[in-house]
């Protein structure tokens, strides 16, 4: 190490669990609004439908697609965005993500590396009231139920 110089470890980002309108984009609450224009890059379901929400809030975040079909690929880079101190949104086409929607392995990796996770609940959204082991729960059955053929 040279003299002179200081090393120090980076503060870990935080991942934003960001619910997005379900239907009217006037539905968009001011902390959403204000957490998607402050990360350094939103996480989407589908970044069109994303793009028409921010253009709509006049907001130019980057975006990055986070789906079904590269999720587990694309979530060991978003964290170690996350440890070197980026905070990401993690958003869906409408909702709260990570409930039927991609964003669980995003989320479930993150949590395990030590990272905060802070959820900005939508309008009228009950699911913020929940205790995370009844959330479980319900998310366990809603998936039984979506499986059932």
């Amino acid at each position: 190490m040279k003299a002179g110089i200081i090393v120090t470890n980076p503060v870990p980002g935080r991942l934003y669990i960001v619910a997005t309108p379900i239907g009217n984009l006037a539905d968009v609450s001011a902390r959403a609004r204000e957490t998607l224009a402050s990360v350094a890059r939103i996480a989407a379901e589908d970044t069109r439908r994303t793009a028409v929400l921010l253009k709509h809030l006049g907001v130019s975040t980057p975006l990055e697609s986070l789906h079904e079909h590269n999720e587990r690929t694309r979530s060991a880079a978003l964290v170690a965005r996350l440890a070197s101190g980026e905070s990401i949104a993690l958003v869906s086409d409408a909702g709260t993500p990570a409930i039927s929607d991609p964003g669980f392995e995003l989320t479930r990796a993150a949590a395990a590396a030590g990272i905060e996770i802070i959820a900005v609940p939508g309008a009228g959204h009950m699911l913020h009231h929940e205790q995370p082991e009844t959330l479980a729960r319900h998310i366990v059955e809603f998936d039984r139920r979506r499986s059932v053929t």
